[in-house]
């Protein structure tokens, strides 16, 4: 009877100690992993650091062929930030893009960024417009349609890409071109008389193209 009560306790004392073991195996797993985690963290943000300095603010303005602007940029993690702009952008004073907004940039390698801006718009260039007119053959009423100058103004999204790079040590000055294609949503109005009555245009979305050059100081 001893003998059973001994190799019952024996077994009982191996079996406790399997599970002991299997659980300090899984806690050591887990601070490993734990600890790969945090070296990648590490790794990403000394790399983030490496790349602008340690910057996490950016102040630029911004030139083109005829484009005044001035943006500013908050670093939240070495991926994402976010910001406000302010621009005006012209071809030849026909084609104009003007905005108040703000921003958001995911930093897909390096320097090179994928934008989306939301805000205020007004979007200037050719559109089509449809019209009223009077037959003079038949002197009904008739529908047109014809491609005119106009204005849109009201909401827009405006999705982008550049590339931000520094030309000396990391942080302090920086270049950073790019483009954006604002997609504004908004009344329209016709720049000149089309010759009719019950003018409107005939889409309620108009689209621009925006080329920029950043130039800014980051800290």
């Amino acid at each position: 009877m001893a003998k059973k009560i001994i190799g019952v306790l024996l077994f009982a004392l191996l079996v406790t100690s399997g599970i002991f073991a299997q659980e300090e195996g899984v806690q050591e797993e887990g601070v490993q992993e734990e600890e790969v985690q945090k070296e990648e963290t590490q790794v990403k943000t000394a790399d983030a650091q490496e790349l602008w300095g340690g910057a996490k603010n950016f102040v630029s303005g911004e030139v083109g062929i005829i484009t005044a602007g001035a943006r500013y940029e908050r670093l939240l993690t070495p991926k994402i930030s976010i910001g406000g702009v302010f621009y005006w952008n012209s071809f030849f004073f026909v084609f104009n893009e003007l905005e108040l907004g703000a921003f958001g940039r995911y930093y897909i390698y390096q320097g090179l960024y994928a934008e989306l801006g939301l805000g205020f718009h007004m979007h200037t260039g050719t559109m089509t417009y449809t019209y009223t007119y009077t037959d003079t053959n038949t002197g009904a009423l008739a529908k047109g349609e014809t491609d005119w100058f106009g204005a849109r103004t009201g909401f827009a999204i405006s999705p982008g890409l550049g590339w931000k790079f520094d030309p000396g040590n990391p942080g302090g000055f920086f270049l950073a071109p790019g483009f954006i294609v604002p997609i504004t949503f908004g009344k329209a109005a016709d720049f000149l008389y089309t010759g009719g009555s019950d003018t409107k245009p005939k889409s309620a979305v108009s689209a621009g193209f925006v080329l920029y050059l950043s130039l800014g100081y980051a800290w």
